[in-house]
């Protein structure tokens, strides 16, 4: 037995049994023949070699707070880049070739994955019944008037992509309609209370006060059922022919959407936007563009429920536009101006879109390569003629559409990629990737080191993290990604992106723990996302993303 060799790539069994292996997957050969179960371990990218390019300069100075081993290695301490729960584990092992699948499958759970370190000293899965006591200084602090005001004064000029506009929707829209709406009026003190809430567990712990943010959480959920209260009022009560009726369901929907979203990216989000894109399904298109309120809620919804859907596949990406029924209105849609709600044009926004829809077509196998082909480069071709005006001076709000400008093109080399599409190569698509890429990148770093309190372009992150993330280069662009995602975190804390980061994290992790060859990165990563996409991870982790 001179010539054979311990087995270093092979299955467990014949690791043990100490017998040369073929490594074919699921099962080995000598394990088929033996009918012995055939299991292969867990290999982690994640190796010493590569650990050891977190203490190169450009790594080390992506964070001023590192700490330095024994033997000399620097580590980021504010950014936990290795740091497996049991529940990834399970999803990692879950898209291995595993027997075990459905028994994994009971194994993950939301709760499971939904569990991180905060400062927070309440439990956000529970509902508060009782009201909290509270010492009489700090009263004014839970009353209505100052609620109401926290929302008008501050976070008005939070929802859009543009600080100061002249025309915000949330506060000229919003305000005036909680005089005319309870529901409204209630579902923007709930609101207030989740975000006034949030500010206060993020304080240093001595700091916090725990009555307050008891306070405030009681408060969101009695507000909150008060406005669901004022809904169930309406609807037993409306006529169809009263647009004021219609206008009162579709707004305070909104808000009570954005409030869950305001709550780490809460799944309850998506209820809402199911039941306001059913609601825009019953009208026409003249009564939606001839109500102002009708018209901001449309855009609303729309945006996150494009972004949502891109994130589905095949059978449940089917469910849910037939559960929507969503509606796309071209009056809107056909406008180069950036809009402040999306964040760029309403033609890019569509033009996303129409590759979500091209690329389902071609999940299901409604469409043959040639006219794929065809459809794929008729929007290539819009893409590369687009023209996204700017009517206001507001380098922010440039940035953010050039973002999404350059992670619509991403996207597009993504999906060509994966669907193996001729064109990718043929048509010099490939040779601009990694140059898309590093731009969109510099774009996404500068927007966040502008402090102003408005929507970011998460969508452009997470596609961001889906390309080019493993190896040494993918190293650096992961810390870059988190750097910004601690950034927006301390604009905007325990907010939806905190929910993306698990997500992309997640997306990691899963490549992390099941790549069977940590060597060659680059070859590994094609081919796992072409095995494994990662929508079907998002599925598994129970993952519904409120992108913007």
């Amino acid at each position: 037995m001179k010539g054979l060799k311990k087995s270093r790539s092979g299955c467990c069994c014949c690791k043990r049994r100490k017998k040369k292996c073929d490594g074919g997957k699921p099962q080995c050969s000598n394990c088929i023949r033996l009918k012995l179960d055939c299991e292969y371990p867990i290999a982690i990218n994640w190796c010493k070699e590569n650990q050891i390019t977190l203490s190169s300069n450009e790594l080390s100075e992506l964070s001023k707070n590192t700490t330095r081993s024994s033997t000399g290695m620097i580590y980021v301490t504010d950014i936990h880049l290795i740091n497996f729960t049991s529940w990834e584990v399970n999803l990692a092992n879950l898209f291995s070739n595993s027997k075990n699948n459905d028994i994994l499958r009971k194994n993950l759970s939301y709760n499971g994955r939904n569990t991180f370190k905060t400062h927070l000293s309440i439990d956000l899965s529970q509902d508060t019944t009782n009201s909290p006591e509270l010492p009489s200084h700090l009263s004014h602090y839970i009353t209505e008037e100052y609620l109401f005001s926290y929302y008008d004064d501050y976070l008005s000029e939070t929802k859009s992509f543009y600080f100061g506009a002249e025309s915000n929707e949330f506060r000229e829209i919003i305000i005036p309609g909680c005089l005319r709406f309870t529901g409204l009026y209630y579902s923007v003190l709930a609101l207030a209370a989740i975000d006034l809430m949030k500010k206060e567990s993020v304080k240093p712990i001595e700091s916090q006060n725990k009555q307050l943010m008891d306070s405030y959480y009681f408060l969101f959920f009695k507000y909150k059922n008060e406005a669901i209260n004022q809904l169930h009022n309406v609807i037993d009560d409306i006529d169809v022919s009263e647009i004021d009726a219609i206008e009162e369901l579709a707004i305070t929907m909104m808000i009570l959407c954005s409030a869950e979203i305001t709550n780490q990216g809460n799944k309850s989000w998506v209820n809402y936007l199911k039941e306001g894109c059913l609601i825009f399904s019953t009208l026409s298109q003249d009564q939606i563009l001839g109500s102002s309120i009708l018209s901001f809620v449309y855009k609303y919804f729309s945006l996150r429920f494009i972004f949502l859907i891109g994130t589905l596949k095949k059978e449940k990406m089917d469910e849910f536009l037939n559960a929507c029924n969503w509606i796309a209105i071209d009056a809107i849609f056909d406008s180069d101006e950036i809009d402040h709600l999306f964040g760029c044009s309403p033609r890019l926004v569509y033009i996303i879109y129409k590759l979500i829809m091209l690329n389902h077509s071609r999940d299901s196998f409604l469409v043959d390569e040639k006219k794929l082909t065809k459809q794929y480069l008729e929007i290539w071709n819009e893409l590369e003629n687009l023209n996204q005006i700017s009517t206001k001076e507001c380098r922010k709000l440039y940035l953010c559409a050039n973002s999404y400008y350059l992670a619509t093109k991403v996207y597009f080399c993504t999906l060509l990629w994966s669907g193996k599409l001729r064109i990718y190569s043929e048509y010099g698509i490939a040779s601009i990737y990694h140059q898309l890429l590093a731009e969109l990148t510099v774009s996404l770093t500068e927007l966040s080191m502008i402090t102003t309190q408005v929507c970011f372009p998460t969508w452009c992150m997470f596609i961001r993290s889906l390309c080019d993330t493993v190896g040494v280069n993918g190293e650096v662009n992961r810390l870059h990604l988190l750097s910004i995602c601690t950034k927006l975190d301390l604009v905007s804390p325990l907010g939806s992106c905190c929910e993306v980061r698990r997500a992309m994290e997640t997306v990691w992790k899963v490549y992390d723990l099941t790549i069977e060859d940590p060597i060659n990165f680059l070859i590994n990563e094609k081919n796992f996302f072409l095995k494994f996409d990662y929508r079907d991870i998002l599925k598994e982790g129970d993952f519904m993303l409120a992108l913007t």
